[in-house]
């Protein structure tokens, strides 16, 4: 990787890294950064979604606790 540079994953070509856009098909470096942290929240939420069930499973519990289970049966009665 050359030094002072980035490349576009669009298109491939090499930029200056202060670049905010691609000089060759104009994509946006900023916006990538922000779809990658909306990715990594979302990974990191369905892991730890993941780490409650086996939790839950591990110790035995019923997966969706049963005061909330009762709730979401109430929820759907009153309609």
């Amino acid at each position: 990787m050359l030094k002072g540079r980035k490349f576009c994953p669009r298109c491939g070509t090499a930029n200056n890294a202060t670049d905010a856009y691609c000089m060759k098909c104009g994509y946006n470096f900023k916006v990538a950064r922000k779809k990658s942290s909306f990715k990594t929240i979302f990974i990191l939420l369905v892991v730890l979604l993941i780490g409650w069930v086996a939790f839950r499973i591990f110790t035995g519990k019923p997966v969706i606790p049963e005061n909330l289970w009762n709730l979401i049966q109430n929820m759907s009665k009153t309609k």
